[in-house]
């Protein structure tokens, strides 16, 4: 994913290398939180009531967004977002 936030970047066309080294650093920081967030999703996703998702064989907990999965799901996306803010 760093290479191609790399070759995203440069087409820009920065005046300074410091410059695109912190676009690279930002947009690395915005993927892997969006990864891990989508990721933390989809294994909790349960497809099953879905018709037309059904080929996904993923089978959690959640068929959908519930009380119960604000109770567990969404701190851990809190948690992520906190600790990519702060470690980057």
């Amino acid at each position: 994913m760093r290479q191609v936030n790399m070759i995203l970047i440069k087409k820009i066309g920065f005046n300074y290398e410091s410059q695109m080294l912190r676009e690279v650093m930002v947009s690395i920081i915005y993927v892997s939180y969006f990864t891990t967030a989508l990721l933390l999703l989809l294994c909790n996703a349960n497809f099953e009531t879905y018709p037309f998702l059904r080929i996904i064989p993923l089978r959690g907990q959640f068929a959908d967004t519930t009380t119960n999965w604000y109770v567990l799901i969404a701190p851990a996306i809190t948690k992520t977002m906190l600790l990519l803010a702060v470690f980057p």
